[in-house]
């Protein structure tokens, strides 16, 4: 029972963020390495062409649920040639207080950082149809 009790207070104190809602991509998800440098680098789509890479980080403030700067309320294209289809809804449950951690996106080309975007966790994000490489266990 014990076990329990602090296995459940260890969820609620340190939870793990799941990736964001990503339609229209090539997704997969990988083990931080120990190196982001390296990882951005590392062998697969990005050292062909262009991807997106993205990982969690904690938050302090639960304000930070906003999807996009231009007020699209459906979703954000990470590519900028948003059809006229809305993004696909989010199949997660709308939290009711905001989150404590965001999205960082790099997207990545020839090996290299081309831009770094922050995302809600709740934001349905479309891909544009390039690779999204979810990387787990990236500490602060």
């Amino acid at each position: 029972m014990k076990t329990l009790l602090v296995l459940a207070f260890a969820s609620v104190a340190f939870p793990q963020s799941g990736p964001p809602n990503v339609t229209n991509a090539r997704f997969e998800t990988r083990a931080f390495s120990g190196d982001l440098s390296a990882q951005l680098r590392a062998a697969g789509p990005a050292s062909v062409g262009p991807a997106w890479f993205g990982y969690a980080v904690s938050s302090l403030q639960k304000e930070n649920e906003n999807c996009c700067s231009n007020n699209e309320s459906c979703g954000c294209s990470l590519e900028g040639n948003r059809s006229d289809r809305p993004a696909a809804k989010s199949s997660q449950p709308v939290p009711l207080e905001g989150s404590n951690a965001i999205a960082i996106l790099f997207r990545v080309n020839n090996n290299t950082v081309e831009k770094i975007r922050g995302f809600s966790l709740a934001c349905p994000l479309d891909a544009g149809g390039l690779p999204f490489i979810w990387l787990t266990g990236v500490p602060a």
